[in-house]
């Protein structure tokens, strides 16, 4: 029983507070299953999307491909990787996604 729930206030024996203690550690632990569901449910939901826009660009590849020959041929070839206009956004994307991950990682952390 806990110390609120008597008719008089009285210090909690050590009992009562381990179970406390005990109730307050398993509500800090995750709901694991309620995890993996909605990791799977996530899964599925994104392999759905996937496989329907797959089967709605399958009758489009042709034009895809004439399209990457077109690019492959002309504009792809003229970029110039290195010059400052290109790596200097390049690497901000990249330095922003590290950044990013290691946010997550400490946000999604237990301890």
């Amino acid at each position: 029983m806990r110390p609120g729930n008597r008719p008089y206030e009285a210090e909690p024996t050590d009992a009562e507070i381990e179970a406390i203690v005990a109730e307050a550690i398993a509500a800090e632990r995750p709901i694991t299953i309620v995890n993996a569901l909605a990791i799977a449910a996530g899964a599925g939901l994104m392999l759905s999307l996937v496989g329907y826009a797959v089967a709605g660009l399958k009758g489009s590849s042709g034009w895809f491909g004439s399209v990457y020959q077109s690019l492959a041929a002309t504009s792809l070839a003229s970029v110039d990787l290195t010059s400052r206009w290109v790596m200097l956004p390049v690497t901000a994307m990249v330095i922003s996604a590290l950044v990013a991950t290691v946010a997550a990682y400490f946000i999604y952390a237990d301890e």
